[in-house]
C-alpha cells in the first residue's frame, strides 16, 4: 500500500509538472503574440482615427466658410466694396484661426489617446508577463499550506470546546453520583432506624 501511495503521489506530481509547464508555454506564447499583434493594430487604429478627426474637421471648416462667405456677399451688397473686401478678409482670418484651434484640438485628443493606449498596453503586459514554474509550485505550496495551517487550527479549536464541553458534562456526572449516594446513604440510615424499631 505504501509503495502503491508513493506511485500514486509520483505520478501527481508529473502530472501536476506537466501542466505548470504548458501554462509557462501558454504565458509566453500569449505575451509574444500580445506583444507582436498590439503595436499592428495601433498603428493601424491611431492613423485612422486621425484621418477621421482631420477629415471631420475639413468637412467642418468648409461649411463655415461658405455660410460666412455668403453673409459677407449680402452685407457687401448693401454696402460698398471696400467694406465687402476688409469683410471678407476678416472672414477668412477667422475661418483659418478656427480651423488651427480645431486641428490643435484633435492633436491634443490624438496624444492623449495614444498615451491611453500605450499605459492600457503596459498594464495588459505586466498582467501577462510569463512566470517560471517553480514560482507557481511555491505559491501553491504556500497557500497549500496556510490552508493546512487555518484547518489546524479550527481543529485545534473544536478540540478544545469539545474537552470543556466534556469535563463539565464529567463534572455534572460526578454531582449527580454525589447525590445518588447521598440518597443512598440516607435511605439506608432510614432502613436501619425503621429495623431497630420494629426490632
Amino acid at each position: 500500500q505504501d509503495s502503491d501511495t508513493k506511485k500514486a503521489n509520483e505520478l501527481k506530481e508529473e502530472n501536476l509538472v506537466k501542466f505548470l509547464n504548458r501554462l509557462h508555454l501558454c504565458r509566453h506564447l500569449l505575451a509574444l503574440a500580445f506583444c507582436v499583434l498590439g503595436p499592428l493594430a495601433l498603428a493601424v487604429y491611431i492613423p485612422v482615427a486621425c484621418c477621421q478627426n482631420t477629415w471631420k474637421q475639413m468637412k467642418e471648416g468648409l461649411v463655415s466658410k461658405d455660410g460666412e462667405g455668403s453673409e459677407g456677399q449680402h452685407e457687401g451688397g448693401e454696402g460698398d466694396g471696400e467694406e465687402e473686401h476688409k469683410g471678407g478678409e476678416e472672414e477668412r482670418k477667422s475661418g483659418e484661426g478656427e480651423l488651427k484651434s480645431k486641428e490643435a484640438e484633435s492633436k491634443a485628443e490624438e496624444e492623449k489617446l495614444k498615451a491611453e493606449v500605450y499605459q492600457k498596453m503596459i498594464e495588459s503586459l505586466k498582467k501577462l508577463e510569463p512566470r517560471d514554474a517553480k514560482d507557481i509550485l511555491v505559491e501553491m505550496k504556500t497557500s497549500h499550506a496556510s490552508e493546512q495551517a487555518a484547518m489546524k487550527e479550527s481543529m485545534e479549536e473544536r478540540f478544545t470546546s469539545f474537552a470543556t464541553e466534556q469535563a463539565a458534562m464529567n463534572e455534572k456526572l460526578s454531582s449527580m453520583e454525589d447525590r445518588f449516594s447521598s440518597m443512598e446513604t440516607a435511605q439506608e440510615e432510614r432502613f436501619c432506624k425503621m429495623e431497630n424499631m420494629l426490632s
